[in-house]
């Protein structure tokens, strides 16, 4: 007679367990790879998803997922890598040789010279009545394609008001305050001289101005620190130096600046080419 099936004990069997469509070894191994071959990682998702279609296993699509997130991951540090290494070795660049050059003026005794880096060529230069300008880059290749990487520039601007004592002093009082609205008016002024002598698409950003004293120039001068930079990541951000000097008659604005990757590595040859200024003082 056979037993009453219902009357007997339920035997858990812990030792049968429903065998992996995936080896948590294998997962693994795909991880990896999408973090450290983004490529591959990618061409892995679009396999999972294949598979997860045809086989209908949730799965599937969870591993797909998780192997999405480790590829982005990977290929956002690949980026980062990209960006460090390529663009920086791009930007290094150490100046070494000086010359002279003077920036006449129609104003007599109202030119002005300095020393520049060898590198860099003159690609813009004005002289009308009151005012001198000019304009120098040096560009750098890499592949078919041609990057600025040095900006100078040096203009002159007759005034009466540089002859005025009390227009000049007034001046330094104003200059002290960045908090002064007039401050404020000078300051923006001096924006649109670089922005003109930067790439259009870098915002500029000027920190305070402090007094400045050379060899060459004793008094009236100022300088500040500045930043070109913009949010897209398509441009290397500039970092330079902005100077703003009062002469007997005429008013000077200069600026030099570079990437910003070299302009640590060349801070002894900025500070030459500031101390080679020379104006109607």
């Amino acid at each position: 007679m056979l037993p009453d099936q219902q009357n007997q004990p339920i035997v858990n069997d812990s030792t049968q367990k429903t065998p992996s469509i995936i080896g948590t070894k294998f997962r693994r191994l795909l991880l990896l790879a999408g973090l450290l071959l983004p490529p591959l990682g990618l061409v892995a998702v679009i396999y999972l998803i294949v598979r997860a279609i045809k086989s209908k296993q949730p799965t599937f699509y969870r591993l797909a997922a998780a192997l999405v997130v480790v590829t982005l991951i990977g290929a956002l540090v690949y980026l980062k890598i990209y960006n460090v290494y390529f663009v920086a070795q791009l930007h290094k660049y150490s100046y070494s040789t000086l010359e002279d050059y003077k920036l006449p003026s129609k104003l007599q005794g109202a030119a002005v010279s300095f020393k520049k880096p060898a590198e860099l060529k003159l690609l813009d230069k004005k002289e009308t009545q009151g005012l001198a300008s000019a304009y120098f880059v040096h560009t750098v290749s890499k592949g078919d394609s041609e990057f600025g990487l040095t900006y100078m520039a040096m203009s002159s601007l007759q005034s009466a008001l540089a002859a005025s004592d009390s227009y000049v002093t007034s001046l330094g009082q104003i200059l002290k305050d960045p908090n002064n609205k007039d401050y404020q008016n000078m300051a923006d002024s001096f924006k649109k001289f670089l922005q003109a002598f930067t790439p259009k698409q870098l915002k500029i950003e000027m920190q305070a101005l402090v007094p400045l004293t050379t060899t060459n120039i004793k008094q009236n001068a100022w300088q500040a620190n500045f930043r070109a930079g913009e949010t897209a990541g398509k441009y290397a951000d500039l970092k330079g130096k902005f100077v703003f000097a009062v002469g007997k008659r005429t008013f000077y604005y200069f600026m030099v600046a570079t990437a910003d990757y070299n302009w640590q590595r060349n801070q002894d040859v900025w500070q030459q080419v500031i101390d080679s200024l020379k104006i109607d003082q």
